[in-house]
């Protein structure tokens, strides 16, 4: 048994476990929504130049403030909200506040978006989050993390190598569509501090790299960012196993919230992440309320409306 101590993540066990994105480009042009560069951000030309129009600052200032100055047509405006930012450094702090807000992050782009178009049609996004105190194991994620206790885990700040590497190619080949091209799709050059704290969580069978799951680390929450794992093994779960160590590590280092991605209102690859127990939604209102509650919710609109 060892432990570790950085990033705010203090005396989380590592070792053998034996106890206890996905992939979402939002390139969204086509879908008729509202996109928005925030000011104080770099607004990008035809031929992919950014330029700096505000200051930082003043960026961060529009982001707490702005969701608070829109007028009765609020709800319109946010249920097609597609907006975007870009920033090489932000404080753990801010992203609280920023996944609080329903944002997501892929290297310096970060990006939040209400639909998404997909074979013709438009699917609704979910931002989800657990409250980490609330949360419990079912019966399949209790077999899961059984089945996997020969696997050994190692957290370190996080990295791309070789190995890495040829892990990710392996794992692109579980895909048919969206098929992602690089892992720096997802991370940025230094991944471990740009643009926040970042850890790898590492999957090992006998001395072999099958999982890696990159993991952000706020002040008071972490979010996942993207995992691949080793296709060949697929009976093991290894996608929902990293999920629940993530929710562990976040229980023990003393976080509030887990915040695993987004999901969609209709059935979609991204329903395994609906399993987990204490989650919540964000209602694209500034409110996250328990998943059953918003689906009961929103079945009693959608049956207003065909009335």
């Amino acid at each position: 048994m060892c432990y570790t101590r950085f990033y705010g993540l203090e005396k989380c066990r590592l070792g053998r476990y034996n106890s206890l994105y996905s992939f979402l480009l939002p390139h969204l042009l086509s879908s008729g929504s509202r996109v928005r560069v925030l000011p104080g951000t770099p607004h990008c030309s035809k031929d992919n130049h950014c330029h700096l129009t505000e200051s930082p600052e003043r960026a961060r200032d529009t982001l707490n403030t702005r969701q608070h100055s829109l007028n009765e047509n609020r709800i319109v405006i946010l249920e097609s909200m597609n907006e975007y930012f870009f920033r090489d450094q932000v404080s753990p702090l801010l992203m609280d506040k920023l996944w609080a807000q329903g944002w997501r992050h892929f290297g310096s782009y970060f990006f939040r978006y209400a639909r998404f178009p997909k074979d013709g049609q438009v699917l609704h996004v979910q931002p989800l989050r657990v409250r980490l105190e609330h949360h419990t194991l079912n019966r399949s994620q209790k077999r899961t993390l059984k089945q996997n206790g020969d696997v050994d885990i190692v957290v370190k700040p996080a990295y791309i190598d070789n190995e890495v590497l040829q892990l990710f190619e392996r794992h692109k080949t579980r895909f048919k569509d969206n098929v992602p091209e690089s892992l720096t799709t997802f991370l940025s050059e230094r991944p471990a501090v740009k643009p926040c704290p970042c850890v790898s969580l590492c999957l090992r069978l006998n001395g072999e790299l099958i999982g890696v799951s990159y993991l952000d680390v706020g002040q008071n929450a972490t979010s996942s960012v993207y995992q691949c794992f080793e296709p060949t093994l697929s009976k093991r779960a290894l996608g929902i196993l990293m999920m629940l160590l993530c929710v562990q590590l976040s229980r023990e280092a003393g976080k509030t919230f887990y915040y695993p991605g987004y999901a969609f209102r209709e059935k979609s690859f991204y329903d395994y992440k609906k399993t987990l127990r204490g989650l919540e939604v964000y209602d694209w209102q500034d409110t996250w309320q328990p998943l059953d509650n918003h689906t009961k919710d929103t079945s009693k609109a959608n049956l207003k409306s065909k009335i």
